[in-house]
C-alpha cells in the first residue's frame, strides 16, 4: 500500500494512492459523505490519471510514535478500546465492512490526552484479512502496556487471546471486565453484609477488614455521635439566645410594652452585654464542631484509602497477576520484539540542541532516544514555550550513532536548514544543522561535550 503524507494551507495529510483492483464505490462514497465517529475524514484528489485518498490527520498523533518510549495506562488503554468498539458500531450502522479500517499503529491517530482513535477506513473491496493487522496491534499493545499497572496488563493480554480467537473488535472485553467489576462489587456486598446478631456487637464495623466505602462512612462513631450531640446543644442555646436578644431590644425600643419589667441603663447595658457575649459563644462553638468534623471526616477518608492501597499491594490475585506480566514482559526484551526509552547516558558526548527562544538562551540535551520536542511538559523530553510549537512537535532518535529528526504532524513545521519537512518525514541530522520547530529556530551539535550547554 503506497502511504505518504503532505501538508497543504495548514492541513496535515495522509495520502493513500488508490490501487488498481476491486474497490467497492459506495463504500467509497458512505465514507467521503458523511461524517462518521471514529473515522478520520476522507476525499478524493485527482492527478495524471491516478486516484488518491486523502486523510485530514491535524492535531492527532500516530498511535505507534506517541507510546515509543513510553506506557500505556490501564485507563488509557480502555478509552482506545471504547474508541475501536464505538467506530465498529459505526461501521455497522453505515454498512461498511470492518475490513476497510487500518490496524497498523503507524496508521492509528489518537489524540493526545484522551487516547481515542480514530482509524483510517480504505474503501476496498476485498474481505478478510485483518487478522495479521490485528494480531500486530495486540502485539505492540502487550509490549507497550504499563507493567505497573494490573489493569494495563489485563486489558492488552485479554485483547491478544481475544484476537488469536478471531474476535477482533474489543467489546466482549470491555464487556466482560464491567460484568466482573459488578460481580466484584455484589460479591463484596454480601460479604460485608452483617448478620443480625453482628449488628448488635458495637464492636464488629470496627473489626470488619472488607466493608465497603458507604459502610465505611456510615459505621458509628462515638466521637462522631458526641460532635452531632454536642452540635444539637450548641444550636438550641443559640437559638435560645437569638429569642433572648429580640426579647432584649423590644425592651430597649419600647419598654412601655412589658411595664412589669422595670431596669436601668446600667442594667440594660449589663443585660445587652452578657446577651452578646453568650451569642459569641454559641456560635464559635457551631463553628468549631462543625470544622472538627469536617476535618475527622478528611483524614478517615485518607486513611480509608491509604488502607485499601496498602490492601490492595497483599493481594495475592494482583501479585500473582503483576509477576506473570513482568515475566512476560522480560522474555518479550530477551527476544527483542521492541526496545524502548534506550538511554544514551553511556555516550561519550550528548548531543544537544542549542539556541534562542523568545528572548532566552536555550539548551537542550538530548539524552535519550526517542527524544521528543514540544510544549505539553508531561509528555515531551525537551519543552519549548513558544505558543507556535505544537504539544507534541517533532522527535529526534539515534540509531548506530547517527540522528534522525521526524516530524511528529505538527501544525506550524518542523524544518531542517530552512527547508519544511512533510507530516511525519524522517531526516538524517548533522552536527551544526539548523533545526525549526515552528517559530523556534535552534542548532544541532554532535561533535562536543553535553556539558558545553
Amino acid at each position: 500500500m503506497d502511504i505518504r503524507f503532505k501538508n497543504d494551507a495548514n492541513h496535515n495529510y495522509m495520502i493513500i494512492k488508490k490501487e488498481k483492483g476491486p474497490v467497492n464505490a459506495n463504500n467509497e462514497k458512505m465514507v467521503i459523505r458523511n461524517s462518521i465517529d471514529g473515522l478520520l475524514r476522507m476525499n478524493l484528489h485527482f492527478l495524471d490519471d491516478e486516484v488518491f485518498y486523502y486523510y485530514d490527520i491535524r492535531s492527532r498523533q500516530s498511535l505507534g510514535r506517541l507510546y515509543e518510549g513510553r506506557y500505556m495506562s490501564g485507563e488509557e488503554l480502555t478509552n482506545f478500546f471504547r474508541g475501536m468498539v464505538r467506530v465498529f458500531n459505526e461501521l455497522e450502522q453505515y454498512l461498511l465492512p470492518a475490513e476497510g479500517i487500518i490496524l497498523d499503529p503507524e496508521y492509528i491517530f489518537v489524540d493526545i490526552d484522551s487516547v481515542s482513535p480514530e482509524f483510517v477506513f480504505y474503501p476496498t473491496g476485498k474481505a478478510g484479512g485483518k487478522q495479521e493487522e490485528a494480531l500486530s496491534l495486540a502485539e505492540f499493545l502487550i509490549d507497550h502496556a504499563d507493567r505497573n499497572d494490573p489493569l494495563a496488563g489485563r486489558l492488552a493480554y485479554d485483547y491478544y487471546e481475544s484476537v488469536t480467537d478471531g474476535v477482533i473488535s474489543p467489546a466482549p472485553l470491555l464487556a466482560g471486565i464491567a460484568e466482573k467489576k459488578n460481580d466484584d462489587i455484589t460479591s463484596r456486598k454480601k460479604t460485608e453484609m452483617p448478620d443480625i446478631e453482628k449488628e448488635s456487637d458495637p464492636d464488629y464495623w470496627e473489626t470488619e477488614e472488607d466493608m465497603s466505602e458507604l459502610d465505611y462512612f456510615l459505621k458509628k462513631d462515638p466521637a462522631e455521635e458526641n460532635d452531632k450531640g454536642l452540635l444539637k446543644i450548641a444550636g438550641i442555646c443559640l437559638g435560645l439566645i437569638v429569642v433572648a436578644a429580640v426579647f432584649y431590644l423590644i425592651l430597649v425600643l419600647n419598654p412601655s410594652l412589658l411595664p412589669f419589667i422595670r431596669m436601668n441603663d446600667g442594667e440594660y447595658m449589663a443585660a445587652g452585654c452578657v446577651i452578646a457575649l453568650l451569642f459569641g459563644i454559641a456560635v464559635t462553638s457551631v463553628i468549631f464542631i462543625y470544622n472538627r468534623r469536617l476535618t475527622e471526616e478528611k483524614e478517615d477518608e485518607k486513611k480509608y484509602k491509604q488502607e485499601k492501597i496498602e490492601k490492595n499491594a497483599k493481594n495475592p490475585d494482583v501479585q500473582k497477576e503483576r509477576m506473570e506480566y513482568e515475566d512476560h514482559m522480560e522474555e518479550t526484551e530477551d527476544e527483542e520484539k521492541t526496545t524502548l526509552l534506550s538511554p544514551l547516558a553511556g555516550s561519550v558526548t550528548v548531543p544537544y540542541l542549542s539556541g534562542n527562544e523568545m528572548g532566552r538562551s536555550v539548551c537542550i540535551s538530548i539524552d535519550t532516544s526517542p527524544f521528543i520536542v514540544g510544549k505539553k511538559g508531561d509528555r515531551v523530553n525537551g519543552e519549548l514555550k513558544n505558543s507556535s510549537v505544537s504539544r507534541i512537535h517533532a522527535s529526534i532518535r539515534e540509531a548506530n550513532g547517527r540522528f534522525f529528526l521526524s516530524d511528529m504532524n505538527s501544525t506550524n513545521g518542523t524544518f531542517i536548514n530552512g527547508r519544511r519537512l512533510e507530516p511525519n518525514e524522517t531526516v538524517a541530522l548533522e552536527d551544526g544543522d539548523s533545526v525549526g520547530f515552528a517559530g523556534t529556530v535552534l542548532i544541532f551539535r554532535n561533535q562536543s561535550s553535553c556539558q558545553a550547554c
